[in-house]
């Protein structure tokens, strides 16, 4: 998993996993994404990705935690990876081990009718096709997620 270095790291926001907070996680991410990314197309897709996430870990935290308040920090860097320079959006959340699955293969049948789709996955598709980089990992009882865009 990339990490990013914690000296290049920028807190952006730490509250609560819960819809109550969600422009709060947003507008935060939204304000660092356009400081640093001046591409548009690159700015709307690592915003929609962005979202579809924090949407995931706000339900799994609802879903999976039995009642546990799950906190959620996102952080932000810009690092140089796999020979670019990348805009690198970070969210860190106690909740249970939740791994979104950015490492498989399995592929959506975007074509499928919505009344025919199993639920999951397209969401993980989005951010898939959405952004440049995108790494999991559990470390010291966090889920770690990363998303990650190419600035040049």
């Amino acid at each position: 998993m990339s990490l990013i270095p914690v000296d290049k790291t920028s807190l952006l926001v730490e509250n609560k996993a819960s819809m109550e907070n969600w422009e709060l996680f947003i507008e935060n991410a939204a304000s660092a994404i356009k400081k640093d990314l001046k591409d548009e197309s690159k700015i709307y897709k690592l915003k929609l990705a962005y979202e579809e996430l924090i949407s995931n870990i706000i339900r799994a935290a609802q879903e999976r935690n039995e009642g546990d308040i799950v906190s959620l920090a996102i952080s932000c860097a810009v690092t140089d990876q796999n020979g670019g320079k990348f805009f690198t959006l970070q969210t860190e959340d106690d909740g249970v081990p939740f791994d979104p699955g950015f490492n498989t293969t399995d592929s959506v049948n975007v074509e499928q009718h919505i009344d025919e789709r199993e639920i999951g996955g397209l969401g993980i598709f989005l951010i898939k096709q959405s952004v440049d980089l995108a790494h999991y990992g559990w470390r010291e009882g966090k889920n770690i997620n990363q998303i990650s865009m190419r600035i040049e």
